[in-house]
């Protein structure tokens, strides 16, 4: 008798309950079973029901779709860090491998600048070197064309303190594309800083972190709730999104400042012939104008080239940086040094040679070469 107020409760709590768990109205205590059995029998029912209940609750179309735009944005970082760093790695190869080329390029202007970025708990500075500079190169179709580069990143507070205005640099660039070019010494620097297997390591393996993360939380989160349905729904949503951010977006951004083709500018000056008419003219010539005479190198790397490296001084005293002269025929080259003149030369022969220089301030200076034996 003292456990029938236990059987009246708890068949009068069942009763409370089966309005919000319909199945529960099917339970039922066996006949055969004794009082107590059947009030320990009914409580466990009970205690089922609302797990039972629980797992028929299932999140909504959507929560699915929310969760696949929020996870594609963790997708798409993780992806452009890992194909960033990899295009980096690639372009300082590029640029330093044996099919790129070389010419000397004069700096017109730098700056160094910072920028702070602020988030919740810290504020990240960084400093940036950049340098305009312009140069002239021979594409490999014969066409001689002066490439002018703004505000290029130089990547080290060291090489930017070398590119005063005036300077000049080695540059290197790609024969069948001279826009895609990059400061030698730059280019090394490059090189050095991404060879690393732990920053390679490390850079990926944080990608892939993120990356990862995206997909668990826009695609396997809610598949593992609602099965094929939420996989039909979050996957596609998810990778499409992934796709068109990186195809129209990270992709063009990356390759436009990695590969050295962002900020440049192309004019062509004309069609070059190589020197074969000449043959080989390198060595040492004596350049006898009004002002006196001068000493001339003249360096080629093969009979037929489209260009050639000069080195003048006046005589007796120290020599001139490098420049690049350029064949505008099989006879004639023209070049500009350090101070902005501009020499144009005409060969008569592999002996001789005529020529002019033109000053900043409009002044002209003829000049007649010969070839030291």
């Amino acid at each position: 008798m003292m456990h029938a107020p236990a059987v009246i409760i708890a068949v009068a709590v069942l009763v409370e309950i089966i309005a919000a768990f319909p199945h529960a109205s099917t339970l039922k205590a066996p006949t055969f079973l004794a009082v107590e059995d059947a009030s320990v029998l009914l409580a466990g029912e009970i205690r089922q029901a609302p797990q039972n209940a629980l797992k028929t609750k299932e999140p909504p179309i959507a929560v699915g779709i929310f969760m696949a735009i929020l996870g594609s944005i963790s997708g798409c970082a993780g992806v452009g860090m890992m194909y960033g760093f990899n295009q980096s790695r690639r372009e300082a190869a590029l640029m330093t491998g044996d099919g790129a080329l070389e010419a000397t390029a004069t700096i017109t202007s730098r700056k160094m600048y910072t920028t702070t970025t602020y988030a919740q708990d810290h504020t990240e500075t960084q400093h940036h070197h950049e340098a305009c500079y312009w140069f002239e190169a021979v594409r490999v179709d014969g066409m001689r064309c002066r490439i002018s580069v703004t505000d290029r990143e130089l990547g080290s507070e060291k090489l930017w303190e070398c590119c005063s205005e005036g300077s000049r640099q080695k540059v290197s660039y790609l024969g069948d594309d001279p826009q895609h070019c990059r400061l030698t010494q730059a280019a090394d620097n490059d090189k050095i800083s991404g060879c690393g297997f732990i920053l390679f390591l490390g850079t990926m393996l944080f990608g892939l972190v993120f990356a990862a993360a995206g997909f668990f939380v826009g695609v396997f989160f809610f598949t593992s709730a609602r099965g094929l349905l939420g996989l039909l729904v979050c996957a596609p949503i998810w990778f499409g999104l992934v796709g068109c951010c990186m195809l129209s977006c990270v992709f063009p951004s990356i390759n436009g400042s990695s590969t050295g083709v962002k900020g440049t500018s192309l004019e062509e000056l004309g069609m070059q012939e190589p020197s074969s008419k000449l043959g080989d003219i390198s060595g040492t010539w004596s350049l006898q104008s009004g002002m006196g005479t001068f000493e001339y190198k003249f360096a080629m790397e093969n009979e037929k080239a489209f260009s050639l490296i000069v080195q003048g001084r006046p005589e007796g005293k120290e020599w001139d940086p490098e420049y690049q002269a350029h064949f505008t025929d099989g006879k004639t080259m023209n070049w500009q040094d350090n101070q902005g003149t501009a020499f144009t030369v005409t060969f008569e022969d592999a002996q001789k040679f005529g020529g002019w220089a033109k000053a900043t301030n409009g002044s002209e200076l003829a000049f007649v070469g010969f070839r030291q034996k």
